[in-house]
């Protein structure tokens, strides 16, 4: 590569500068790092063809040669983060880098991936970068390419890559292994992992990973159902994990492992699963499937890579890194790119509405179709609950054929359930079919076929000319469909906001029964919803006839239209849902609105689901599969799983016969690591001001003791948000750092990334924070449980299934608010301890826990922890002594 000279500067804190000058030969080497005020920078900066910045550099130097009366720089430059973003797009680049050194060494790194980077991307890159105005990056890939195109094979692409219409991807071969010859000796049983301390850091034999494992394989050999209760501690993902791929191997059968989160999905593939690689003699496959809304859709990127109307900055950015990140990625998984642009990014997924399927041009590289095809022939396959879900509503459309399925995280099973067997309908769903269709004149799917179409007809192709008539009719079609479906929303907000006059509150909830359906507001919308659905269908047969006139007449309009076609199904299920939220009351559903105001913004949404989700859970699964396993921290109450069993629709002569349980006990010595406090001198709930300030006290008093550390869980956001202002006054002249949710930040993720990094933090959390939060070690060491975990009454879920029980003539506070609430309550407890090291206390700011009759249930739901009442001046001096 021949000889180009830059010049790397840094901007100190003392308003100096490091600079290096960088030798961009293969050698890339870096002269000596000196330093210079501003008069001394300046000559330098013009001498070199290339400035090289630490990420927003530019306005402080600009505003230091403005300020010692020389103008603005005019000279090339770059963002060196920007850059690296865009050649490292599986990476956090950092914002800024403090240490000069360590930002020329980005840039020696960047050098020799560019090196690495083919001739087409590069010429790719330069392309788009032609269209925007960030004219210095095009300079620089210009000046790429030419050193490229000197060397002999330039154009020449490694072994694992491939070029396809313009673009360069990894190349794919989907493996698979006969595992039929197998015999029972290549099997892998647990007494192996007492060998294995090189594998396994830090190993523990534990007899419950022991005894779960056993009851795993037996039950998926004998075809019989398994509840497990597996408290943290015991390894319960190697010890279902092992028996699933035994029994995978010995049977050929395919074993479904379901999570309720991504996060443990990637767990199991990344931590785990090279763990049994590791132990396994033999190959096998294991395949991770997620939803579409995961996968890159080449199409949709295609589009907006050649999309000449694109002006925002961050959206260059995206398409730049995802083009360099075809080169790498074999899965299409966007979890895989380090991308700030959730908005952009969502615009280049895979659907369902928008797939072409093999009609597409992309089909033989398209990510998730790849997925499906490795699931099929996988030994086991990693999805989530929503998937197992989604894939019962599509009648099994998704996921390969299975019969043996384990559900990790099955606490989650029932609420999964319901929010994929039942309807979720909101306005937006509809606004993104008419933007993705016609957002204006020059964008959306219908304006670019007729452009097309307009091209092809002034070519002289006549037998377009009907095809723009019809497409027109249809447009037509739309807008009206788009008024009624504008008025519908529009009546229902006005109808929301009568019923909320009294209300202040910007989110609210209302449980639709049939005499509200029968009210004159609600008529009114009901006939606007008839217009709605006569429109649609008409706009249906004329897509219909559309599609049915262009057959075979020119491939790329075919395309154009089949675009067009693809929001078909997504209209016609939005239409079913209409239809069956607004007929006659279903009893077996239970309906509601929910409405969302920010700013001016209004958000409506239509839900209706299914009252007892148990008896669908034994249809579609127990019923149909021949084994399937659930295992979770929180399945049993006082080591009986009486209440899950029948939550999930298990009957008791079903459970007899088919169904195995077994309740873990903790590894952990919760006597010797963890004190449960509660404070004997609580005011009561019902005088809510005179509760906030104690709690409000007593936390700036522990929070101190204890040296933040904690994790305070809350159920309402409204009290969250009450203690967090009173703590901030009250710690406002120590160094105790809180960290709010909804506050300072709706991020959990960045929440709790915060709260481990800050020293001395503090985490206020409702709801989402009750549980997934795995912080073992010093940065936790006390949770503090401010009410027990009861769903709101009103909730329209909670009151239609306590209404149910109810008319059953049971004691639905008994036999499902407490159960359901001390779920949720072992939840939160569980966040304390992590590891056998771990140490730390539990605060509990419920009286109800030592008055009510029900009390004792809650503290006998727990791992025998020591517990302590007292005056909360004694708990205080308490901790100071355990810390």
């Amino acid at each position: 590569m021949s000889r180009y000279n830059h010049i790397c500067i840094y901007l100190k804190p003392n308003q100096s500068f490091e600079y290096c000058l960088i030798d961009s030969s293969e050698s890339c080497e870096v002269k000596a790092i000196d330093e210079q005020e501003i008069n001394g920078i300046l000559p330098l900066l013009y001498q070199y063809n290339l400035v090289l910045l630490n990420h927003n550099q530019m306005s402080c130097l600009n505003s230091l040669l403005t300020a010692a009366g020389y103008g603005e720089f005019t000279g090339s430059y770059l963002d060196l983060q920007e850059l690296s973003a865009i050649f490292f797009p599986s990476c956090e680049i950092p914002t800024s880098i403090p240490v000069f050194k360590d930002l020329v060494d980005l840039y020696t790194e960047l050098q020799v991936k560019i090196e690495e980077t083919p001739l087409l991307i590069i010429q790719r890159l330069q392309e788009l970068y032609k269209r925007n105005s960030h004219s210095f990056l095009s300079h620089f890939l210009f000046q790429v390419e030419e050193m490229k195109l000197q060397q002999l094979g330039a154009d020449s692409l490694s072994s694992n890559l491939v070029a396809y219409h313009q673009y360069i991807f990894t190349k794919y071969e989907l493996s698979f292994h006969n595992e039929q010859n197998l015999s029972l000796h290549s099997n892998v049983h647990l007494s192996t992992l007492e060998n294995s301390k090189e594998i396994f850091n830090e190993y523990e034999t534990r007899p419950q990973q022991q005894e779960m494992f056993h009851l795993v394989y037996k039950a998926l050999t004998e075809n019989k159902h398994a509840m497990i209760e597996a408290g943290t501690g015991t390894g319960k993902t190697l010890a279902y994990l092992i028996p699933a791929l035994n029994f995978s191997l010995q049977s050929q059968e395919k074993v479904i492992i379901s999570t309720h989160t991504i996060p443990l999905q990637r767990q199991i593939f990344t931590r785990d699963i090279p763990v049994l690689k590791n132990l396994y003699s033999h190959d096998f496959t294991v395949s991770i499937l997620k939803g579409r809304a995961n996968y890159l859709c080449l199409r949709k990127f295609n589009h907006s890579f050649y999309d000449h109307n694109i002006y925002d900055q961050s959206k260059f950015t995206l398409l730049a890194k995802i083009l360099i990140w075809l080169t790498e990625t074999s899965t299409g998984d966007i979890e895989e790119l380090a991308s700030d642009s959730a908005n952009h990014m969502s615009t280049l997924v895979s659907d369902t509405e928008t797939c072409l399927n093999k009609k597409c041009l992309w089909f033989s590289y398209c990510y998730y179709h790849r997925a499906k095809v490795k699931a099929h022939f996988a030994n086991i396959v990693i999805t989530n609950h929503a998937m197992v879900f989604t894939d019962i509503k599509m009648e099994h459309q998704i996921l390969p054929p299975y019969d043996y399925i384990i559900f990790d995280e099955a606490h989650h099973i029932e609420d999964e359930a319901g929010k994929h067997l039942g309807i979720n309908l909101s306005y937006q769903q509809y606004k993104n079919i008419f933007s993705y269709l016609y957002k204006d004149e020059r964008t959306g799917a219908i304006p670019k076929a007729t452009e097309y179409i307009k091209l092809l007809s002034n070519q002289g192709n006549d037998e377009v000319d009907e095809f723009q008539k019809l497409l027109y009719n249809f447009t037509q079609q739309l807008f009206q469909a788009k008024e009624y479906i504008d008025h519908l929303f529009q009546e229902i907000i006005v109808w929301i906001k009568t019923l909320n006059s009294a209300h202040s509150n910007d989110n609210i909830t209302i449980r639709i029964r049939q005499h509200h359906k029968a009210k004159i507001t609600f008529q009114n919308i009901l006939d606007d919803f008839q217009l709605v659905s006569k429109a649609m269908k008409q706009t249906f047969k004329n897509l219909d006839d559309l599609l049915l006139r262009l057959e075979d007449l020119d491939r790329k309009l075919d395309e154009y239209v089949k675009d067009i076609l693809s929001q078909k199904k997504q209209f016609q299920a939005l239409e079913e849902q209409l239809l069956f939220f607004f007929a006659e009351e279903n009893l077996d559903y239970v309906y509601w609105i929910e409405s969302e105001t920010r700013a001016n913004y209004f958000q409506v949404t239509l839900h209706a689901v299914p009252i007892d989700i148990g008896s669908l859970l034994k249809e579609h699964i127990f019923t149909h599969k021949k084994s399937c396993i659930m295992t979770s921290a929180t399945l049993a109450i006082r080591e009986s799983f009486k209440y899950s069993i029948k939550r999930f629709g298990l009957t008791e002569d079903f459970a007899d016969d088919r169904l195995l349980t077994l309740a873990l006990t903790s590894p952990f010595d919760y006597q010797k690591q963890s004190i449960l406090y509660i404070p004997s001198d609580l005011p009561s709930l019902k005088m809510e001001d005179e509760f906030c300030q104690y709690v409000s006290q007593s936390l700036a008093e522990v929070i101190q003791a204890n040296h933040g550390r904690a994790l305070i869980l809350f159920t309402s956001n409204k009290m969250l948000s009450t203690v967090y202002y009173q703590l901030k006054d009250l710690l406002s002249e120590t160094t105790i750092k809180l960290l709010g949710q909804n506050i300072d930040s709706k991020n959990r993720s960045q929440l709790i990334n915060s709260f481990q990094e800050i020293d001395h933090a503090v985490l206020l959390g409702a709801n989402s924070f009750w549980e997934g939060i795995d912080i073992p070690g010093d940065n936790l060491t006390c949770v503090c449980i401010i009410k027990l975990p009861f769903w709101p009454p009103n909730l329209p879920v909670i009151e239609a299934r306590t209404e149910l029980l109810e008319k059953q003539k049971k004691n639905s506070f008994m036999e499902y608010s407490v159960p359901e609430a001390i779920i949720r309550f072992k939840q939160g407890f569980g966040r304390l301890i992590r590891s056998k090291s771990d140490k730390g206390i539990v605060i509990i700011y419920d009286r109800r826990i030592i008055d009510s009759n029900y009390g004792k249930y809650f503290i006998q739901s727990l791992p025998q922890p020591r517990i302590k009442i007292a005056p909360q001046n004694d708990i205080i001096q308490e901790i100071h002594e355990w810390k």
